[in-house]
């Protein structure tokens, strides 16, 4: 019965598979074909037209080591330029301190002419001025030439002579012959130095009598004049100075 079904079934057909892989394989070619073409076709467009400006120009493939043997060439010749600036820097400053301390010099130089010049001016102002005062004490001299009275002996008599000089309530005495005069405050200290010294009696007295004395020099004259005194006077102007002898007064 088996045998009976094999030969009564039918056999399996091949034909639509076949016709699939056929359109498949020329579909296939034909795309090929297609895609040559059009490579062929840009590769000679590619060939003929002018490069265009923003198409990147692909740069040749280059070694690792080579590029960082040029990264090194770099940094050698940068690191050289920095050196270059900086001794260039360091001149700069050398040479801006040197401009310096030679304006500072020459600035110095002008200071110290300067000074100079100033110390010689002074000199002559100082010059000027002690000629001034030589003047100025030549005149004060030659008044106070004129304002002194000045008694020098003539003879023995007059070398004996006491001179009294009465300002105010003032007696000055004085001698040509000790060069010395004694000062007294008022009349009766005068009249008590006469009294404790009674060789004045021997000698003349001599009043120079300023209107300041007034009336008691006057007095003190006409009392010695009753003790038997050799007794003269004389008026003398008031700022009239006195010289018994030679520099005493």
């Amino acid at each position: 019965m088996r045998a009976n079904r094999r030969d009564s079934g039918s056999a399996i057909s091949l034909f639509s598979f076949q016709d699939i892989i056929t359109a498949t394989a020329g579909i296939m070619i034909l795309l090929v074909l297609l895609f040559s073409l059009t490579i062929a076709t840009r590769s000679v467009q590619t060939e003929t037209a002018p490069p265009s400006i923003d198409t990147p120009v692909e740069e040749p493939a280059t070694d690792p080591v080579d590029e960082f043997l040029m990264l090194q060439d770099r940094l050698t010749a940068l690191r050289q330029q920095e050196e270059a600036r900086a001794r260039l820097m360091v001149l700069e400053s050398i040479q801006s301190s040197f401009q310096t301390s030679s304006n500072s010099v020459a600035d110095l130089r002008m200071v110290s002419e300067q000074r100079k010049n100033d110390l010689k001016q002074a000199l002559l102002n100082m010059k000027s001025r002690e000629v001034e005062l030589q003047e100025v004490m030549s005149v004060l001299q030659n008044r106070v030439a004129l304002r002194t009275l000045t008694i020098e002996a003539k003879d023995q008599e007059m070398q004996r002579a006491l001179i009294v000089e009465c300002s105010g309530s003032t007696f000055r005495t004085g001698t040509l012959s000790t060069k010395q005069y004694v000062e007294h405050a008022s009349d009766i200290d005068f009249l008590k130095w006469i009294s404790e010294n009674p060789r004045i009696r021997e000698s003349p007295i001599v009043f120079l009598i300023k209107p300041s004395a007034g009336k008691t020099a006057f007095d003190v004259v006409q009392f010695l004049q009753e003790k038997g005194f050799t007794v003269g006077y004389d008026p003398l102007e008031e700022g009239i100075s006195v010289r018994f002898g030679a520099g005493v007064r």
